[in-house]
């Protein structure tokens, strides 16, 4: 069966996924460091080596495999600034960028209103707007010809065709209305209105490789490539469908990795606290979904380490709550955001060993996506809630169940679901590919109750 071959490119990760009948799960074939470099004016990836990395990887699987489609997800406030003859106009920056003061203070005067856009005031480059406010002021816009969000960048070097697509458009980027109907007044504004391409579905089919692409990769002429994909938007959607055969009637979802994303589709969006770190995604489908948003990957790694070791083990976490040794918010800084942006994380105790650090994670992360699940879905204390990504362990989904008795919590077995939602939207035949999903029992544990209301009442504090 010919294969559909997806690439995600996460913050720090990029990887190489063929699915290759409808019944497969979906495998990775290679993976590369999404590198980050520290450019002339400003932090930026390595575009030469992601781009080198991806046409040796499709060359590699093309060898033994028949590729029929390609479609690209990505995290979200990153684009590509092209120029008239295909360069690029400016480097594709980081977003943990930091912008100069004067250009940020005077960005954040001409924002757009939160009510138009659904995007908070984020630090670093975390509006794609404010990254392009530099870009311009720099002098790096000025030969732009077309500004690409990421997926649609690497959709548009396969097969040469530029577009622009709702979830990466729509993802805190200040450029687009949240009702999803144009740009915003900031872009209209700007100019950069008429450097956005038009519109197309994160599945629909671009193009076909281009004849350069196809002598360097192997893949053929009629290998179509698709719009792309928001990652988070792409797990939302894998997510779903695969609620649907469950029958669970409005679930609330996290994805996880470099950040913990909680959305509530269906719901509306007027109770929404920008100052916390909420906002509106816009859906493959244009529908509008209160998100909330916490760099919990990062977090995770300061107390357990960035590797995978041994899971928490739950007399552990036990003995963390009857310690009342907690961690608060935010332990790697103001880029980390959340409901408590801005203030600065502490571990008590300072002294905890490794064993005691595992379980403070274990409780912590899942402290911080209940308060997020109560900020984009107030009073649902029922809701059905789905986690996936590498966060989703038994352990931690164990604890939310705990936090949330009233609650089905279900995990998905799956780490891949931002590519599982990018294969099912370039492939619609690829129903059986959807992420497994295992209800989670409450872990049992004592005190868990004073132990919130005790972490609550250490992360007001100033």
């Amino acid at each position: 069966m010919p294969a559909t071959a997806v690439v995600d490119m996460g913050k720090t990760h990029t990887r190489l996924h063929l699915f290759e009948d409808a019944a497969a799960a979906g495998h990775i074939v290679d993976r590369c460091v999404t590198p980050y470099i520290e450019g002339e004016d400003y932090p930026c990836l390595d575009e030469e080596a992601v781009w080198a990395w991806m046409r040796n990887a499709f060359a590699d699987a093309s060898a033994h495999t028949a590729i029929a489609r390609v479609i690209v997800t990505t995290h979200g406030a990153a684009a590509a600034c092209v120029a008239a003859d295909g360069s690029l106009s400016a480097p594709i920056m980081d977003y943990e960028a930091e912008i100069p003061g004067p250009v940020s203070t005077a960005y954040e005067a001409e924002r757009p209103t939160f009510a138009e856009t659904g995007s908070p005031s984020l630090p670093a480059g975390l509006n794609l707007g404010r990254q392009l406010a530099w870009q311009a002021a720099l002098g790096q816009l000025d030969r732009a010809r077309h500004i690409l969000t990421l997926p649609q960048y690497w959709a548009w070097k396969l097969c040469g065709v530029a577009a622009g697509e709702l979830s990466a458009l729509g993802c805190h980027t200040d450029l687009w209305r949240q009702d999803g109907e144009g740009p915003s007044s900031l872009a209209q504004d700007r100019g950069w209105a008429r450097l956005l391409p038009p519109l197309a579905g994160a599945g629909d089919v671009l193009g076909t490789v281009s004849a350069e692409v196809q002598a360097s990769t192997g893949l053929t002429a009629d290998c179509q490539v698709h719009c792309g994909v928001h990652d988070s938007n792409a797990a939302l959607y894998a997510m779903a469908r695969a609620t649907q055969r469950l029958r669970l009637a409005d679930p609330l979802f996290i994805s996880t990795g470099t950040w913990s994303i909680v959305m509530a589709p269906g719901r509306p969006a007027t109770a929404l606290d920008q100052t916390k770190d909420t906002l509106t995604n816009i859906a493959v489908d244009g529908r509008t979904v209160p998100t909330a948003r916490f760099m919990s990957g990062p977090e995770y790694a300061v107390l357990a380490g960035t590797e995978k070791g041994s899971p928490p083990e739950i007399d552990g976490i036990q003995q963390a709550i009857d310690r009342r040794a907690l961690v608060t918010p935010n332990l790697t800084g103001d880029i980390a955001g959340g409901p408590f942006a801005g203030r600065i994380g502490r571990i008590e105790p300072a002294s905890a060993d490794d064993r005691l650090r595992r379980a403070l994670a274990a409780l912590y992360i899942p402290l911080m996506w209940d308060k997020m699940l109560t900020l984009v879905a107030p009073g649902e204390r029922r809701a059905p809630i789905v986690v996936e990504g590498p966060a989703a362990t038994p352990e931690m989904t164990g604890v939310l169940a705990a936090l949330r008795p009233d609650a089905a919590v279900y995990r998905s077995e799956d780490e891949i679901s931002p590519a599982l939602g990018a294969a099912f939207l370039a492939d619609a035949t690829s129903a059986s590919r959807m992420p497994a999903l295992s209800a989670i029992a409450a872990i049992r544990l004592d005190g868990l109750d004073a132990y919130k209301a005790a972490w609550r009442k250490a992360v007001s504090l100033p």
